[in-house]
């Protein structure tokens, strides 16, 4: 991000002084001469969408090598956030029960593992899908997600004689 942002301000001939981490974005740009306040931007996290980030890559490409005007790129950059998921609400929730029972037979899970694994990980998935609508499960959403698949994991391994739940988790 800080290499875009130079690659930019030097673009278009303005003075910038950028840092950032991952929780937050500090910068300030100085125009004509003159000292700006700096700003201290905190980043919202919980949201890698590679979707969004292949446009927004385009774009500033297209805004660095003078294809695209800064003007167009602030126009389409509203659009590009306000994005639509590329997968609908079933397919993310099967992606996650899916890719948590294949983690569970890599871990050399058997049939009752894999089968725990992928129910924890629709567990997963339906918190997942609640995140982006509630602030605080999305602020929580690593911590609580570990304590709702280790608490679905725990609760059916006792009633489920033989099942590892080390595998399924």
């Amino acid at each position: 991000l800080e290499d875009v942002m130079q690659v930019l301000t030097r673009a278009y001939d303005i003075q910038g002084e950028i840092f950032s981490v991952p929780t937050a974005f500090l910068s300030s740009f100085h125009l004509h001469k003159q000292d700006a306040p700096a700003h201290l931007q905190r980043v919202k996290a919980n949201e890698i969408n590679l979707a969004k980030l292949a446009a927004l890559d385009e774009l500033f490409n297209q805004v660095a090598n003078g294809t695209t005007s800064p003007q167009e790129g602030l126009i389409r950059l509203p659009k590009i956030i306000a994005a639509n998921p590329p997968y609908g609400v079933w397919t993310t929730l099967l992606s996650f029960a899916l890719a948590s029972g294949c983690a569970a037979r890599f871990f050399e899970g058997g049939f009752a593992e894999i089968f725990l694994a992928t129910l924890t990980g629709l567990g997963l998935g339906v918190l997942a899908m609640a995140a982006p609508h509630n602030r605080q499960i999305a602020r929580l959403f690593e911590p609580l997600g570990a304590f709702v698949v280790a608490l679905l994991a725990t609760t059916c391994s006792i009633f489920w004689d033989g099942v590892s739940v080390d595998k399924a988790t």
